[in-house]
């Protein structure tokens, strides 16, 4: 089973993921990137802050970018299917 890292790129800088998560797919690895997401922005929405997230980079094993999932088209979705 492949392990993929999840890096939030920022404004100004990148959080890297150490650990990472095995999972079976790439597709996989790309939904768990957009819950990410889905789950940062609640977090920054409950605390009434600004959330600096621009992408969050799906790596694998080899340390290679395999899928840039947008935050904006992540919240896009989340607004036009009245996820919150």
């Amino acid at each position: 089973m492949p392990r993929f890292y999840f890096h939030l790129i920022l404004e100004e800088k990148t959080l890297t993921d150490d650990d990472g998560q095995d999972l079976d797919t790439l597709a996989e690895a790309r939904l768990e990137a957009e819950a990410i997401i889905r789950e940062l922005v609640a977090d920054y929405v409950h605390l009434g802050q600004a959330l600096p997230l621009r992408y969050v980079h799906v790596v694998d094993g080899q340390e290679a970018v395999v899928a840039e999932i947008a935050f904006a088209k992540v919240l896009e979705e989340v607004v036009s299917k009245r996820e919150f």
